[in-house]
């Protein structure tokens, strides 16, 4: 503080206490007595006549210019600044902690773990892409081998025994005309086709039926045609159109010219397996069954392991910030005291450790509760976006971190402690989202780390846990930085009524003196009480 404000608050001081003490005595009546039998000291009598004239005849200037307060409103925002720094500094060991144990540290695990392109359910945007949530619902020829009645019917190598007899006895000739081209072939050089094949009927919703529905598609008749053995190897499961004008390595012709197909065959045909895929594949209604009851199935699983995340991640944060206060601890004020021995000290320090994290169980169960609401919502939004786009692993994991700091700023914003205003809860709010984001941010950026750091082979095997330490530090760091420039921008006057509110209880605080002040500095004005 400048010697101005100080000068200005001893002031202040002195004129509250002479205006609020009074200097009446009255003595008991032996002294009185005393005091008039005794000779009179003019010595004494000049000091007292010296001091009455120096001090109390109001000789102080008591009047503030617009300079000093100035000086004075400057220093207490100085302080104001100053314990905001101090404020970051602490916010950003707190962060650094918690993203390093939190979303760069067990979020980082459930995400090796579990998370997988395309989340936890199979949608038909990722199907089409070969992306599938499980084993279970990879297309396998076998599962579309089975008929009606439980018995399985022979496709293997595009032959059906029955299908193709019943073709041959209608011949005449003895041969078979081609459904594609036309050309009529011995039966033994032509192959059964799925003209909608059962790859591309299993992508566009089979997956999502039993396997009597799946066969009740594959033995539909209506579906097959009858071609060459070299065309059925080319065309395989692709799409008749697709095929027709795509072009084998190595040839110049596309598949249509190669194999002389007529398009006055091939169009009406797969016109009428559409049909038959179309009367085949889930309904609408059976579509939104199936989402729901896997996004219901996977949603509890997803919440859990979120909710275990976040409040694993809460005891492990309190965990690592009293390990630090005790070693701030040890570091100011030593180890042990001498009437403790070194083992009873290292039981005690354990035991206020465990104590201080123990206390924080009801924000272990609020973290669970965030986490498993988090895990549920994350879960269904991924679904909802994968029916439209394929998610990354890591964009998986990011909605599920990002999710989680929404719905902490929603909740603080609807429902704010009592003592908190909506400006201060909208204020809040907006720091929980540029936490989010950068969060976000990092996350984005792990992989490519990791990627750097692993190109240099002596840190290959660490480069997993490197990376996410310093992301868990770098985006802490960020996090707190952020945060503090939210305070700075002030959007909702939020920074500026608490700046206020704290210069105007400094100010009170500088009206209010205790009798040790005032003695301490009337001693130091040459006046003593």
């Amino acid at each position: 503080m400048s010697n101005s404000s100080k000068r200005f608050i001893k002031r202040k001081k002195i004129k509250e206490q002479i205006k609020n003490n009074s200097i009446l005595y009255i003595p008991n009546e032996a002294i009185v007595e005393s005091i008039k039998r005794s000779e009179i000291n003019e010595n004494l009598l000049n000091e007292i006549q010296k001091i009455k004239s120096d001090h109390l005849d109001f000789n102080f200037d008591f009047k503030v210019d617009d300079d000093e307060l100035d000086f004075l409103l400057n220093d207490i925002e100085k302080e104001y600044d100053i314990e905001k720094i101090d404020g970051l500094i602490e916010e950003c060991k707190n962060q650094v902690i918690d993203n390093i144990v939190k979303p760069f540290g067990l979020g980082q695990i459930l995400s090796k773990k579990y998370d997988k392109d395309g989340g936890n359910v199979t949608t038909i945007n990722n199907a089409k892409q070969g992306v599938y949530a499980n084993e279970k619902d990879k297309y396998k020829r076998k599962e579309y081998e089975t008929t009606k009645n439980s018995k399985e019917v022979n496709f293997k190598n595009n032959k059906n025994p029955e299908y193709k007899k019943n073709l041959i006895n209608k011949s005449k000739s003895g041969k078979i005309k081609d459904n594609y081209t036309g050309e009529e072939m011995l039966p033994k050089d032509m192959n059964l086709d799925h003209i909608y094949s059962l790859s591309q009927y299993h992508k566009e919703g089979g997956y999502m039926q039993d396997n009597k529905k799946k066969a009740d598609f594959a033995t539909d008749e209506n579906n097959f045609a009858m071609t060459s053995a070299n065309l059925n190897k080319s065309k395989r499961d692709k799409d008749g159109n697709e095929w027709k004008e795509s072009t084998a390595k190595g040839q110049e012709k596309c598949n249509k010219k190669r194999y002389k197909v007529d398009d006055r065959r091939l169009k009406p045909a797969i016109e009428k397996s559409q049909k038959v895929a179309k009367k085949h594949l889930p309904t609408d209604s059976e579509k939104v069954w199936y989402y729901s009851c896997e996004i219901g199935k996977t949603s509890v699983k997803e919440g859990a392991q979120m909710g275990l995340q976040q409040s694993i991640g809460l005891l492990l944060r309190e965990l690592a910030i009293a390990l630090i206060d005790e070693v701030k601890d040890i570091y100011k004020n030593g180890f042990y005291t001498i009437d403790q021995s070194f083992f009873n000290e290292i039981k005690m320090r354990f035991t206020k450790i465990s104590e201080k994290t123990l206390e924080k169980w009801k924000d272990v169960v609020k973290a669970f509760g965030e986490g498993t609401i988090s895990g549920i919502l994350s879960n269904l939004v991924t679904t909802i976006i994968n029916m439209f786009l394929t998610t990354a692993k890591n964009i998986v994991r990011i909605i599920r971190e990002g999710f989680l700091s929404i719905i902490r700023a929603i909740k603080f914003y609807i429902s704010p402690p009592e003592h908190i205003s909506k400006q201060e809860a909208a204020h809040e709010a907006s720091k929980l989202i540029g936490g989010a984001l950068v969060v976000t941010i990092g996350i984005a950026l792990e992989d490519s780390l990791e990627k750097i750091i692993a190109s240099f082979p002596p840190l290959t095997p660490f480069a997993n846990y490197i990376s996410s330490f310093t992301m868990g530090v770098i985006s802490g760091i960020a996090t707190a930085v952020v945060v503090y420039q939210i305070d700075k921008l002030d959007f909702f006057g939020v920074e500026r009524q608490k700046r206020h509110e704290y210069i105007m209880k400094k100010l009170a605080e500088i009206n209010f003196v205790s009798d040790e002040e005032i003695n301490e500095l009337l001693t130091e004005s040459s006046l003593s009480i």
